[in-house]
């Protein structure tokens, strides 16, 4: 569940300016740990204060750590790091408790009867040790008050420490006998049938939650069919592999890497599939769920506006919500009542941590990753706002938009502009309009699929609805063509329309498009010649961010400040142009 903390803590570390006294460790590489000796483990500080002695304090389940009264002869101060066949990984294991170290759900480092993986890394340019147990880096508490933890995500962001470096020594007055290494290694298999106990019960409880909500459409179901085949054969795979697996099940409930549908538990509290949309103005708001629409949204609700895409930001647990549509960002200040919006500046984004509600149901919190206290909540007039109180209006979840549903025209056609990449299914034709000039505009066949945010044209069957899977790779075309996910102003132009014999355009005065509309801006009141073919002499000019330029973005609206690199609208020659 804490995969990424050795990544985080080792670029942490290798940023550290550290004392020379780092240089007293004993033992400075893994080949030099064997099962036979017994090892002294200090906490060592990057100013060299060595804060700690980690050892067993008789009758309390959590590790200590203490600078004077420990003695390394001591079996409370000594630990096997043990190696083990079978499982093919180390093992940290406390001679005076006879348990293993692990951390907690309050990520305190505690003792064990079931045997958690340990990975030792020794870091050669500081001559310290990092010890990962499980996933767990294990630390020492900020103030110092003796308190061993094993730091996960949250941990580390709290406690901002640099202590997390390690000095392994040998102890020359102890030796284990063949025996007590025979008593480990039989505890670490002890400890595989319980661990393979719990990822049973996991899997378990996860059917359930599935046989529950069966629409596995939505985020938060865990994926479990690789734990499902590695319990049926369970002697093929260690505890290491089945913990990886473990991992990989947790953080694959997140939603991610895709478009969803934000949904949540409005108030009063009833699931009405309520879903998060956007007002004209960028507020965020939550509404009845009604049937998606593109391209012909009614007014007061606008579906295109609902595809958002979460973006990592520091780990797995933390996001940025991305409106595909508008290409902004959600923002929110933490303070009670401040409503959601949208940005287009990433640096004025909301970071949000995902907070499951419940380990076996769908929902999550959005919670603030600045402020504890603060969630996104939903407010009695349906504004998304920032609240201090959990509520179950707080719950959301994410519906996974794996294809987008059109429907064409009397005569096949559909000119439409997406705020997600899709491919075209069998049977489908599609086009971009890939340049305009002399009257003409020429029309140009595609094959693969399409970009979000650039405007084309299919033909199907008539009056049918089509499937267009979505897709994460942009597929680019150059297109003279631009469009609006949003409903926005457009000046004066021509709109494609379609008759029983093929394409032309349609001039319209300048005024209000709707959301999905594609069109060319253009002051010509002679309909665009439509020529189906690449324009021989085509082609996207190149020019600088700081060119000087009045520029349109791909949704029509005119860029302020300096444009970042992308497709643009000339404003002048209303010609596409591309910033390097």
């Amino acid at each position: 569940m804490k995969h990424n903390i050795l990544a985080a803590s080792l670029l942490a570390l290798g940023a550290m300016t550290l004392s020379t006294g780092v240089n007293a460790a004993n033992i400075r590489n893994l080949g030099a740990i064997n099962n036979k000796t017994a090892y002294v483990i200090k906490r060592q500080g990057n100013s060299g204060t060595v804060y700690g002695s980690l050892y067993y304090l008789e009758g309390s389940q959590i590790c200590q750590a203490k600078n004077t009264g420990v003695s390394a002869d001591a079996p409370e101060a000594q630990w096997s790091i043990h190696y083990s066949d079978s499982e093919k990984g180390y093992f940290l294991y406390n001679l005076g408790a006879e348990k293993f170290l692990t951390g907690n759900a309050k990520s305190q480092a505690v003792f064990t009867d079931e045997a958690v993986k340990l990975t030792p890394i020794y870091l050669e340019s500081a001559g310290y040790w990092v010890l990962d147990c499980g996933g767990y880096i294990l630390g020492l508490e900020k103030a110092d008050k003796g308190t061993v933890i094993f730091a996960d995500e949250v941990t580390r962001s709290n406690y901002k420490d640099t202590g997390f470096c390690f000095i392994i020594a040998d102890t020359p007055n102890r030796e284990l006998t063949d025996a007590e290494q025979t008593a480990i290694e039989k505890k670490i298999k002890e400890g595989r049938q319980a661990a393979l106990d719990r990822y049973k019960e996991f899997v378990e409880k996860a059917e359930g939650m599935l046989t529950k909500e069966s629409d596995q459409k939505y985020a938060g179901a865990y994926p479990i069919d690789e734990m499902k085949h590695m319990l049926a054969h369970p002697d093929h795979y260690t505890l290491t592999q089945f913990e990886e697996a473990y991992n990989r099940a947790v953080v694959g409930r997140l939603p991610h890497h895709g478009y969803y549908r934000l949904h949540n538990q409005n108030r009063p509290g009833s699931y009405s599939s309520n879903g998060v949309v956007v007002k004209d103005n960028g507020q965020l708001v939550s509404l009845q769920h009604k049937t998606a629409t593109f391209g012909l949204a009614p007014e007061g609700y606008q579906e295109d506006l609902a595809l958002f895409s979460l973006i990592p930001d520091g780990g797995p647990w933390n996001i940025r919500l991305y409106n595909n549509a508008a290409g902004q960002f959600v923002t929110c200040g933490s303070a009670n009542n401040s409503k959601a919006w949208l940005d287009a500046d990433p640096t004025r984004a909301t970071v949000f941590t995902l907070d499951p509600n419940s380990d076996y149901k769908r929902q999550f919190r959005l919670k603030f990753a600045n402020a504890d206290d603060s969630y996104i909540t939903v407010s009695g007039s349906n504004d998304l706002v920032a609240w201090n109180q959990l509520e179950t209006s707080m719950q959301f979840w994410f519906e996974k938009v794996e294809k987008i549903d059109v429907t064409t025209d009397a005569n096949g056609y559909l000119s439409l502009i997406l705020p997600a990449n899709v491919t075209f299914p069998e049977g489908v034709q599609a086009w971009v309009v890939s340049s305009v000039r002399d009257g003409k505009a020429y029309v140009e066949e595609i094959s693969e699929g399409i970009s979000g945010q650039i405007p084309f044209i299919i033909k199907s069957t008539p009056n049918t609805t089509v499937s267009l899977p979505t897709t994460g790779t942009p597929i680019w075309y150059q297109t003279a063509m631009i469009g609006s996910n949003i409903k926005a102003e457009a000046g004066a132009r021509q709109e494609i329309v379609s008759t029983p014999s093929g394409l032309t355009f349609e001039v319209k005065e300048a005024g209000t498009v709707n959301p999905g509309t594609a069109f060319i801006l253009t002051d010509d009141t002679t309909p665009l010649q439509v020529v189906m073919g690449a324009d021989p002499e085509s082609g996207i000019e190149e020019i600088s961010a700081d060119s000087g330029l009045d520029l349109f973005d791909l949704q029509g609206r005119i860029v302020s400040g300096t444009p970042r690199p992308g497709l643009y609208i000339n404003a002048a020659t209303k010609k596409v142009v591309r910033i390097k």
